[in-house]
């Protein structure tokens, strides 16, 4: 086995590692996402921030869980 093989299948499991990564941390965003838009009908009260700035904030949230999703599945680094 050569420098390159040793080269290369390190970066594959660099990209790997950094796939599952990338997908783990989307879904917790998505988590949180959709957690600050369906929290007050689950009958929580957290009077942190005004309405307005929690939904700006969820969509914020999710868009870029999904976009962290995207990038693991494609792997496109």
């Amino acid at each position: 086995m050569d420098i390159h093989d040793q080269q290369d299948k390190r970066r594959r499991l660099n990209d790997q590692l950094h796939a599952v990564r990338d997908f783990t941390m989307g879904l917790l965003y998505v988590a949180a996402g959709l957690f600050l838009f369906l929290y007050r009908r689950w009958g929580l009260q957290i009077d942190l921030i005004s309405r307005p700035i929690e939904i700006s904030l969820g969509v914020i949230v999710l868009v870029y869980g999904i976009w962290r999703i995207v990038r693991g599945i494609q792997k496109n680094y």
